[in-house]
C-alpha cells in the first residue's frame, strides 16, 4: 500500500505510513483563553471547512530514496506550507490538503531508513 501526494504535473509515491492517521473528519472550532480565565469558543458550523481532515502520518521505517523525495516535495515543490496539494490514501480517497510541520523532525532511524511524522491540514474545497 502507498499514499501519492501530487502538485501540478509533480507527484509522487512513496509507502504508507506504519501508523496511519485517523482520517475522519473533526469538527472545526476555534478556542481562545481570555482575560480573567473565560474560555471563547466559535463553532464554525456545519458549511464548508466546518469538519476537515487533520492526517498526521508516522513512519518507523521510511526508506532513504522515499524520504528524500518527500523532503524535496515538501520543501521545493509546494515550498512547506504555501501551496495546497493532493493527497491519494491507501484507499484511492483524494483529499485537498496544505503542510502542516514534521519534515525537520524526521530521524535516521538505522542506515537509509528515517522515522517521523508528517502532519497536514485538509484546505476546505
Amino acid at each position: 500500500m502507498s499514499i501519492t501526494l501530487a502538485y501540478s504535473a509533480t507527484s509522487i509515491t512513496i509507502p504508507s505510513p506504519n501508523y496511519p492517521a485517523n482520517l475522519r473528519p473533526k469538527r472545526t472550532q476555534i478556542v481562545n483563553a481570555a482575560i480573567g480565565g473565560r474560555i471563547d469558543v466559535t463553532d464554525l458550523g456545519d458549511g464548508a471547512g466546518s469538519e476537515l481532515i487533520f492526517p498526521a502520518f508516522r513512519w518507523t521505517k521510511l526508506p532513504q530514496a522515499d524520504y528524500d523525495s518527500l523532503y524535496s516535495f515538501i520543501n521545493t515543490t509546494v515550498n512547506r506550507s504555501e501551496i495546497a496539494f493532493t493527497l491519494t490514501d491507501w484507499d484511492a480517497i483524494t483529499y485537498t490538503v496544505k503542510y502542516w510541520r514534521g519534515i525537520d523532525e524526521f530521524e535516521l532511524a538505522f542506515h537509509d531508513h528515517w522515522t517521523g511524522t508528517l502532519e497536514l491540514r485538509e484546505v476546505p474545497t
